[in-house]
């Protein structure tokens, strides 16, 4: 009659630590696919918003002693048009706008640009158009790109 009964217990001890080491694995691949989920989420949520989000240079005047640049939002999400998000480059150096950004065509409240909303940087000329007689085109080639990393390019006008 012992050995019945062990073979019994043995069973049961066997099935117990197969049922615990199931849950354990269970719960162990749940944290890792929840964590998965959420990070895949947020890497499309990111990925989706950077890709509607568009801008144009609408135009880069020289009209000394200042550059001015007008940039429009044409995608379908907003972006921070801040001057600490916003870079304005010419000739691949790096400008530094003088004032705020002025909002065009939109609330301008915050550093918000809606959706068709213009905003004009004005920042101090880094040369003149030396040469060029105007109506004409500055050699000078303007990039402006935002904090998604997005930019445009354009010459500045006289």
């Amino acid at each position: 009659m012992k050995k019945g009964v062990s073979s019994v217990i043995a069973i049961i001890l066997i099935l117990m630590i197969v049922i615990a080491l199931a849950a354990l694995a269970y719960t162990w691949f749940s944290g890792i696919f929840a964590s998965l989920t959420a990070t895949a989420g947020s890497a499309v949520t990111t990925t989706t918003g950077a890709m509607a989000t568009q801008f144009r240079i609408e135009a880069a005047r020289w009209a000394s002693p200042n550059v001015n640049v007008l940039i429009r939002n044409i995608g379908t999400q907003n972006f921070n048009a801040s001057i600490s998000i916003v870079g304005i480059y010419i000739d691949n150096v790096l400008q530094t706008v003088a004032t705020a950004p002025a909002f065009i065509g939109c609330s301008g409240t915050g550093s918000i640009a809606e959706k068709g909303c213009v905003v004009s940087y004005a920042f101090a000329a880094p040369g003149t158009c030396a040469g060029i007689t105007c109506p004409g085109t500055c050699t000078n080639i303007t990039k402006v790109t935002i904090g998604t990393g997005l930019t445009d390019t354009t010459n500045i006008v006289c």
